[in-house]
């Protein structure tokens, strides 16, 4: 419920015409790699408000990318394209995270297993 609540004031924020700066921490610590056992690799990502509504900016080491924001009753996704593959990242109503990304060169999938913190 309160990640709910937290990704409902991230929409409004996102929508309003000068919403207040926010950022938000994804903590990960496992890493799977297509049907391979999952393995220990930590990785942290920020997202903070995009320049459009409804955009997020994903932060990772491996650059940046912008995403679109989008939410069902059980959670949210964001969802954003790169050179080199598409990002989708997605939360219960907990803190629980997925963030995969879908590499077209193989293609492979990477999915991060973790946590964000919508709490601040």
């Amino acid at each position: 419920m309160v990640n709910r609540i937290r990704l409902a004031t991230v929409v409004a924020t996102l929508n309003a015409p000068w919403g207040p700066a926010w950022a938000t921490i994804c903590s990960f610590d496992q890493i799977c790699v297509d049907a391979e056992p999952c393995a220990a690799a930590p990785l942290k990502i920020v997202l903070t408000e995009g320049t459009r509504p409804g955009e997020v900016q994903l932060t990772s080491v491996e650059g940046a990318v912008v995403m679109r924001l989008g939410r069902s009753d059980f959670g949210g996704f964001l969802l954003g394209f790169s050179e080199r593959a598409v990002h989708v990242l997605t939360t219960n109503d907990g803190r629980d995270a997925r963030y995969t990304k879908h590499h077209f060169e193989g293609p492979v999938a990477v999915t991060h297993l973790g946590a964000c913190d919508w709490d601040g």
